[in-house]
């Protein structure tokens, strides 16, 4: 007798959710933390803790954002699709990314950025964090509404959603 097997119904486990969304959580944090209006009125000390904490978030992000793709690539490719919240977000996440490596590349002392080339990557890492903390929390107030179904592109009859 065969025992059927259940198709996932989800990619990421539990565990990578939770990992993702605290370090999500502690890189948007931090990362306001760094903006003029914090210091200026008190919300935040100007020591260097938050910059280290937005670095070690970044890492993780990173680091769970290339298993995410490994992941997706090997196993969920066939069966998951993209919802149009998600592909939103995976656009908004790379250009956090590549503008984030950019800063980083800026801190190196060999590497100098200035003029309008750090100022373009400055503002595309600071639109890029804007614009996703709506969209996360449009997509959590709707999937807390129960109309998750909204966020869903066109799929087909053998492919899910994936987020």
């Amino acid at each position: 007798m065969m025992r059927s097997q259940n198709k996932p119904t989800q990619l990421f486990s539990g565990i990578f959710c939770f990992f993702w969304t605290t370090a999500l959580l502690t890189a948007v944090c931090s990362g306001l933390s760094h903006l003029p209006f914090a210091v200026r009125y008190g919300l935040v000390q100007t020591d260097a803790r938050t910059t280290i904490w937005h670095y070690y978030a970044a890492a993780v992000l990173l680091m769970l954002g290339t298993y995410a793709v490994i992941i997706w690539w090997c196993g969920g490719r066939k069966e998951f699709s993209f919802t149009r919240c998600g592909a939103i977000r995976t656009v908004l996440l790379v250009l956090l990314s590549l503008s984030g490596l950019g800063l980083m590349l800026h801190n190196l002392p060999d590497v100098a950025l200035f003029g309008r080339a750090y100022t373009a990557i400055k503002f595309c890492h600071l639109f890029s964090a804007l614009l996703l903390v709506p969209v996360l929390l449009m997509q959590g107030a709707l999937w807390l509404a129960g109309r998750p179904s909204s966020l869903k592109a066109c799929i087909t009859k053998t492919r899910r959603p994936s987020a």
